[in-house]
């Protein structure tokens, strides 16, 4: 048998469009329970990063800090 386990630092969440900042927060959170801190945003309505924070927790603002944002594809 092979090696099964994904190398985390190969994978990224991707949001497209996200209307709520909190969304993105919850998103943020779920990342980091899954060990996953990749997060890239595809032209987000709204970005505000208390609202985010809301969500995200202390524990994830790491992801949010490093999020990456385009605003297309």
């Amino acid at each position: 048998m092979g090696n099964d386990r994904v190398n985390r630092d190969n994978v990224a969440i991707m949001l497209v469009e996200p209307k709520l900042p909190e969304n993105i927060g919850a998103v943020a959170r779920a990342m980091k329970n899954m060990d996953i801190g990749r997060l890239i945003l595809v032209n987000p309505m709204n970005v505000d990063e208390d609202r985010i924070a809301k969500m995200a927790t202390s524990r994830c603002m790491d992801i949010v800090r490093k999020m990456k944002v385009h605003d297309n594809l």
